[in-house]
């Protein structure tokens, strides 16, 4: 909640989407009109009642650039 008087900095934007990685891929996707909801193919769906999803696609997180670490993160929390 913003305090009447009290001054805040915006110093950047992100957005890791469905769509894109960045805010700006992001915007740039919604304004074309497209979705980022699809078949999931990152796990086998059989099992489940929904096949389709919106998935993270080429997330490479810059301050973990070891893959072990990478491997050990999670897809989802």
């Amino acid at each position: 909640m913003l305090t009447p008087g009290r001054r805040v900095l915006i110093t950047g934007i992100g957005a890791i989407t469905a769509l894109s990685t960045n805010a700006a891929g992001t915007w740039k996707k919604l304004i074309e009109g497209e979705c980022g909801i699809a078949p999931v193919d990152l796990f086998d769906t059989s099992g489940y009642r929904s096949t389709t999803g919106a998935q993270v696609r080429d997330l490479t997180p810059p301050l973990l650039s070891n893959k072990r670490e990478l491997r050990r993160l999670s897809r989802c929390d």
